[in-house]
C-alpha cells in the first residue's frame, strides 16, 4: 500500500462547506445515537475502537453534533463510490479544546482517503492533511480552540471503484495522549481546479524564446466574483518545495517566465482562490503539471560585413564570428563549417574551414556571401556574412551621371551599369534640357519647377547596409527641402536642410537610421560650386562639403536604411511630385554601394578639380589652405599685409 500527501490549503477560519456536491452521507454527524464509541451509533459512518465520543458539547461542535477521538486505536470511516481518474476535493474540520483533560500534545489528527477496488481491497492511500499536535515535519503546532479546515485534492487511481474517508489521530512520539473533535466532512467529485495547461502536461518546450505559461481558471461559485491565482514553477517535483512563486494571488491566466534552461524538467502548479460570495474564500490547489525543455541549437553570428581591397593579387580577411551554445548534449560536440553561398570564386580558409574564425583569402574581386554553420551533435544553426572585395581604387560605384551631354534628354550612366536617366523639362519628357558648363566639363541647369532627371527605381537603388551619394551643386536655395538627389522621402535623400527652418546647408537623411546636417562647414547655397557627399558605412553616418567632414553621427548597431518603391531623382523627390524641386546647377552625380572613407571623399573632391583637401586640418601657416606650407603662403601673407589699410578688417588684425 502506498501513501501520497495532498495538502492543499489549511484555513484557520470557521467557514462553511467548501464544495457543493457532497458524496458523504450525514457529513456533520447530525443523526445517530450519541455516547461513547462503545455504545453509540453514527448514521452512515463506521466506527473502530472504543477511544471516541459522539457528542453535542457546546463550543465543541460547528452546528449540532461532532465526534471526538483521543487515542490512535480509534477512527471513523465512510465509503463512497469513486471513478478511476476522477479528481475529488476532500475536506474536514478539526478542533482541540484547551480545557480537555487529555490535551493534544504528541498527537496529529489525520484526514485520509483510501482507494479501494471493486472487492474493496486497498489500492493506495492519500493523506489529505493534518491537525498538528506536536511540531512535526516543519509545521507549527496548530492552536487550541479554533476550528481548522483541512482540505485537499486527490485523484482516484486506476482500478478504483470506491474511496474511504478516514478520520483518526496518530501518535507522533509524544508522551501525552491527545484528542481532536471532527465535524463537517466533504468529498466532492469533479473538483474545479485550473485546467488546460499550456505547455501541455508532459510536453516538450523550445526555449529559444521566452516561455509563457497559460491555463484556464475555474468559474467562480458566485457570478461577479474574480478568481485569483498563485503559480509555482521550478525543477522540484515536490510542490511547492523549492520552486519559485512566479504569480502571487493575481487575477491572471498566463505568465511570461522568460527564457528557461535547456534539457531540464520543469514542474508548475496553479492554485486558485475563489471569493465564494459572502462566504470565506476557497482555495483550490491545482494539479502538478510538468514539461521538458529541449536542447537548443547553437546561436550563430557570422560576424560583421566587410569591405576590403585586394593589393594587388589577394587580400586576407580575419573573420570575427561568435557562436554560443547551451552545452547540450555535450559541450565538446560543437563543430563549425564555413561554406560559400555565393561569389565569383572560392576563397581559401586557413587553417581550415572547420574553425570558428579562420582567415579567408580572396583573389578575385566581387561580392561574397559566406555561411557559418555550427552543429552541437543534435541541432545546427547558421548565419551569413557579406564580404565585398574590390580592386585597388574601387569605390563600389553603382551609377555615375557625369552630365556632360550637350544635347538630347538622356543623362547617361557612365558606371557601365545602365542606369541612364531621362531629363524632364517643365514636367514633361522630351523637352530641351539646359545643358551648360559645370565643375567638371558639362552640367545641367534645373529651373526649380518641373525640371529634374528621372533615373528609375529597383533593387539597384535599395541601399540598406551602406551607401554613398556624391554631387556638385551651384545654387541659391530658394525653397524649403529642395531635393538634390533622392529616392523618395522615405529611404535616402540629399536635400536642403529645412528641418529647423530654411538654411543654406545640405542634409543627408536615411530613414530608420537618422538625419545629419552640414552646417559646420558653412553654407552651400551661395551660388558657388560645392561638392556634397553623404556616406553611411553601417556604423557612422557622415556628410562632407568640399572634401571636408561637416557632420557625423554613430547609428544603432544593425540599423538598415528603409526601402521604398519610389524612383531615384536628381533635382526632385518622387514621393512629393511637384514639390521640393531643385533650382540651380548640378554636376557629377555618383551613387556607391559602400560608405566611402574620408580619404576617398577627399580624393574624389580633388580629382574633380576642387582645391587640395586635407580635411580642414590646416597648419597655422597654410594661409592658402592647400595643405602645404610653401612660398605661396608667404606670398598670400604679403598680399594680405600690403592690402591692409582698414584696421577694422579681421585679416589686418
Amino acid at each position: 500500500m502506498s501513501k501520497k500527501i495532498f495538502i492543499l490549503f489549511l484555513s484557520l477560519a470557521a467557514v462553511g462547506n467548501l464544495f457543493a456536491a457532497n458524496l458523504i452521507q450525514n457529513p456533520g454527524f447530525e443523526t445517530g445515537s450519541m455516547g461513547s464509541f462503545t455504545t453509540c451509533t453514527i448514521d452512515n459512518w463506521t466506527k473502530f475502537g472504543g477511544s471516541g465520543y459522539y457528542h453535542a458539547d457546546s463550543g465543541k461542535v460547528r452546528d449540532l453534533r461532532a465526534i471526538k477521538i483521543w487515542m490512535a486505536d480509534s477512527n471513523v470511516a465512510q465509503d463512497f463510490t469513486a471513478i478511476a481518474g476522477e479528481i475529488y476535493n476532500v475536506s474536514a474540520y478539526a478542533y482541540a479544546w484547551s480545557g480537555d483533560n487529555f490535551g493534544f500534545r504528541g498527537m496529529n489528527g489525520v484526514v485520509e482517503v483510501r482507494w479501494l477496488d471493486s472487492t474493496k481491497a486497498i489500492l493506495s492511500t492519500d493523506i489529505i492533511g493534518y491537525f498538528y499536535g506536536a511540531q512535526t515535519q516543519g509545521n507549527p503546532i496548530d492552536p487550541y480552540d479554533t476550528w481548522k479546515n483541512i482540505s485537499g485534492m486527490a485523484v482516484a487511481p486506476t482500478g478504483a471503484a470506491y474511496g474511504r474517508i478516514r478520520l483518526y489521530i496518530e501518535n507522533n512520539g509524544g508522551t501525552l495522549g491527545g484528542s481532536v473533535n471532527w465535524d463537517d466532512v466533504v468529498v466532492e467529485q469533479n473538483a474545479n481546479p485550473a485546467s488546460n495547461p499550456n505547455p501541455a502536461n508532459g510536453s516538450t518546450v523550445d526555449t529559444s524564446t521566452a516561455t509563457v505559461l497559460s491555463w484556464t481558471n475555474p468559474a467562480p461559485r458566485h457570478t461577479g466574483d474574480v478568481i485569483t491565482c498563485d503559480v509555482y514553477l521550478g525543477i522540484d517535483g515536490n510542490m511547492p518545495g523549492t520552486n519559485t512563486k512566479v504569480v502571487s494571488n493575481q487575477a491572471v491566466s498566463s505568465v511570461n517566465v522568460g527564457t528557461l534552461a535547456s534539457n531540464q524538467n520543469y514542474y508548475w502548479r496553479v492554485d486558485c482562490y475563489d471569493p465564494d460570495g459572502a462566504d470565506p474564500e476557497v482555495k483550490t490547489e491545482g494539479m502538478v503539471w510538468h514539461f521538458t525543455t529541449t536542447n537548443q541549437a547553437p546561436s550563430v553570428d557570422a560576424g560583421t560585413k566587410k569591405t576590403v581591397w585586394k593589393a594587388p593579387a589577394s587580400i586576407a580577411v580575419s573573420m570575427d564570428a561568435g557562436v554560443t551554445d547551451d552545452g547540450f548534449p555535450l559541450p565538446s560536440n560543437l563543430t563549425y563549417a564555413w561554406t560559400v553561398d555565393s561569389g565569383p570564386a572560392t576563397p581559401a580558409f586557413s587553417p581550415s574551414s572547420t574553425v570558428e574564425n579562420p582567415t579567408v583569402t580572396f583573389t578575385v574581386a566581387g561580392t561574397y556571401i559566406l555561411r557559418l554553420t555550427a552543429d552541437d551533435g543534435e541541432k545546427e544553426a547558421y548565419d551569413t556574412v557579406k564580404i565585398r572585395v574590390y580592386e585597388q581604387g574601387g569605390t563600389g560605384i553603382v551609377a555615375y551621371w557625369k552630365l556632360d551631354e550637350t544635347s538630347g534628354s538622356i543623362a547617361y550612366d557612365s558606371s557601365g551599369n545602365g542606369h541612364d536617366g531621362e531629363v524632364i523639362v517643365n514636367g514633361e519628357p522630351g523637352g530641351t534640357p539646359a545643358w551648360t558648363t559645370g565643375q567638371v566639363n558639362g552640367a545641367i541647369s534645373l529651373g526649380g519647377s518641373g525640371d529634374y532627371i528621372y533615373c528609375g527605381s529597383g533593387e539597384w537603388a535599395d541601399f540598406t547596409e551602406e551607401m554613398s551619394v556624391s554631387v556638385w551643386i551651384k545654387c541659391r536655395f530658394d525653397a524649403a527641402f529642395q531635393s538634390i538627389v533622392t529616392k523618395g522621402d522615405s529611404s535616402w535623400r540629399l536635400f536642403r536642410d529645412s528641418v529647423s527652418g530654411d538654411s543654406n546647408n545640405a542634409s543627408f537623411t536615411l530613414t530608420d537610421v537618422g538625419p545629419v546636417a552640414s552646417g559646420s562647414t558653412g553654407p552651400v547655397g551661395d551660388d558657388q560650386w560645392h561638392q556634397v557627399v553623404g556616406t553611411f558605412d553601417g556604423v557612422t553616418q557622415c556628410i562632407y562639403v568640399d572634401g571636408v567632414l561637416a557632420n557625423s553621427a554613430p547609428v544603432t548597431a544593425g540599423s538598415l536604411i528603409a526601402t521604398n518603391v519610389y524612383s531615384v531623382c536628381i533635382g526632385a523627390d518622387a514621393e512629393h511630385e511637384g514639390e521640393h524641386e531643385f533650382n540651380g546647377l548640378i554636376d557629377e552625380v555618383r551613387l556607391h554601394e559602400i560608405g566611402l572613407t574620408a580619404d576617398m571623399v577627399a580624393d574624389q573632391y580633388t580629382a574633380d578639380g576642387g582645391r587640395t583637401s586635407c580635411g580642414r586640418n590646416h597648419l597655422a601657416a597654410d594661409l592658402n589652405q592647400d595643405c602645404y606650407v610653401t612660398f605661396a603662403d608667404f606670398a598670400k601673407f604679403a598680399e594680405d599685409w600690403l592690402g591692409c589699410t582698414d584696421v577694422t578688417n579681421p585679416i589686418c588684425n
